[in-house]
């Protein structure tokens, strides 16, 4: 139990709390947010819908309706409680890079209202903050290249480029910071609040108004709101509050993006003098290409992982099971393992343990895409409501579109042209690849992107270049809800710098 947390129900509902910060949200952006005003003279109340731990009750306020082609799942990747996603975050890390917040004129892609060089000193904060080594991403090639000398010497530095920048990392900033919150006594972390609406003065927000889960409403008054309450419930709060009341901005649920997922794609015929190498490995788990920068742009297509991993590495379900497990500590998601999930894990360890081989001269493939931004992917309210009484939400991920196949075929031609050029191998696409049988196998990897763009002028956005709500003084969003665009990188890393820039930039009218 954190002993800093306050239990909303303890309050009367005639209490009424007054700060200079509202920070609606305890995931990784609320924590990051409100890291940078510890010890300061700012008064923050950091206001989280759930628990200090799991409650499902709180949980089951997450359900939604996925209503498109493709599965959304809205249970497993939120969890409202302290941290929020950070506790289900397997610290997977990653900087978008340059190019991906220009304009991408050849794809239809417009870019970000800031620049890479802005974003940089934040990310380089958000490294030190998250213990993560900022350099690292910058040495992409190094480990593969001392790894894989014998069996690729030319395979990076034709039309492929090495994608092993990712850093993964066990990171709760709950834990490193927890210690730092109880000892400043202007943090105040309320449990037990789901905001549901605001109060107006002067045509700026004056209060936000909380419900417990048992229904007792308490008043929050803050001269600065921030929702930091991930893309899902923040667009949500925005479409059922009273904020917009029947003029909604035109992009707000708009240009709903993930990362999905596509398995099983092809395989990876090592040549027969390379299976001494692959059999010695230790790049056990995957290794990770893309077509470098010119070849995309030349081909005129998104960002990408090209995932190549030995086939023993089978469960993608577990995951995201192991995931919750090794955060939550949940029996319940254990017994929901099926049986060849934790016959794989035990396998992979077992693996591991004998030299890291992979055991195997094929290996699968698998790509993971930046979507491409379409207005037709979208987040609504549905008709029923929760137990608070809010709107549940529609979720549509649309079909893939032809942007996302070209996406894919140019980059499996890409892998094939480089294992045969180099006498590495050759690619073996699976039967009917592109056809409906292909789409489902997409899995969607559990981040939710877009609804509440950026941009410069409301016509383009719902937000600010500085993540402030256009029609509003005082009401700002933090979350991966802002990205115009997707990427292929995870988007906690870009999440908590677009924290500490906010950050930094509240301090100053505060």
């Amino acid at each position: 139990m954190k002993t800093f947390t306050l239990d909303l129900e303890e309050f009367s509902e005639s209490e009424s709390k007054t700060f200079d910060l509202c920070i609606i949200g305890s995931g990784p952006a609320g924590i990051s947010l409100a890291s940078k005003f510890i010890g300061t003279n700012i008064n923050v109340a950091i206001l989280e819908s759930g628990m200090t731990g799991i409650s499902e009750r709180h949980d089951k306020l997450n359900e939604a309706y996925s209503i498109g082609e493709r599965e959304i799942d809205s249970i497993n990747s939120r969890s409202r409680q302290y941290g929020g996603a950070m506790q289900l975050w397997a610290g997977t890390s990653a900087p978008f890079s340059e190019i991906e917040l220009l304009d991408r004129k050849e794809i239809g892609i417009s870019g970000w209202p800031i620049t890479w060089k802005e974003l940089v000193p934040f990310y380089k904060e958000a490294a030190a903050l998250l213990d993560i080594r900022w350099s690292l991403f910058f040495q992409p090639y190094q480990d593969l290249k001392t790894q894989m000398s014998d069996a690729f010497p030319n395979l990076i530095g034709t039309i492929l480029r090495s994608n092993n920048y990712f850093q993964a990392k066990n990171i709760d900033l709950t834990k490193s910071l927890d210690e730092k919150f109880s000892k400043a006594s202007n943090i105040n972390f309320f449990t037990n609040a789901t905001v549901i609406d605001f109060k107006f003065e002067e045509g700026n927000l004056s209060h936000a108004i909380t419900k417990t889960i048992n229904g007792k409403k308490v008043n929050m008054s803050a001269k600065y709101f921030v929702l930091c309450n991930g893309a899902l419930e923040a667009t949500r709060l925005l479409l059922t509050s009273r904020l917009f009341k029947n003029n909604l901005p035109h992009n707000l649920g708009k240009n709903f993006m993930s990362h999905p997922s596509f398995t099983d794609l092809a395989n990876v015929h090592f040549n027969k003098n390379k299976r001494k190498w692959v059999n010695k490995t230790k790049l056990h788990t995957k290794v990770d290409f893309e077509l470098n920068f010119v070849e995309q742009n030349l081909q005129k297509v998104l960002r990408h992982n090209i995932h190549m991993a030995p086939n023993y590495v089978k469960s993608k379900n577990l995951v995201l099971a192991s995931s919750r497990i090794n955060k939550k500590q949940n029996q319940d998601d254990i017994n929901k393992l099926p049986l060849n999930s934790l016959f794989f894990r035990l396998w992979d360890i077992f693996c591991r343990i004998l030299g890291k081989r992979a055991w195997s001269n094929t290996w699968n493939v698998s790509i993971g895409i930046e979507q491409e931004p379409i207005e037709d992917r979208s987040i609504s309210l549905s008709d029923e409501k929760d137990e608070l009484g809010i709107n549940k939400l529609k979720l549509d991920g649309g079909d893939i579109s032809q942007l996302e196949k070209r996406t894919i075929s140019a980059a499996l031609s890409g892998l094939d042209k480089a294992l045969r050029e180099n006498s590495v191998g050759e690619l073996i696409l699976s039967d009917n690849y592109l056809s409906g049988a292909y789409l489902g196998r997409q899995d969607a990897i559990n981040h939710h992107i877009g609804t509440i763009k950026m941009g410069l002028t409301s016509d383009e956005g719902v937000v600010d270049n500085n993540l402030k709500v256009f029609e509003y003084q005082n009401l700002y969003v933090c979350s991966s809800a802002v990205f115009p665009t997707s990427s292929n990188a995870n988007p906690t890393f870009t999440i908590v710098a677009l924290s500490l820039r906010l950050g930094n930039m509240l301090k100053k009218v505060l």
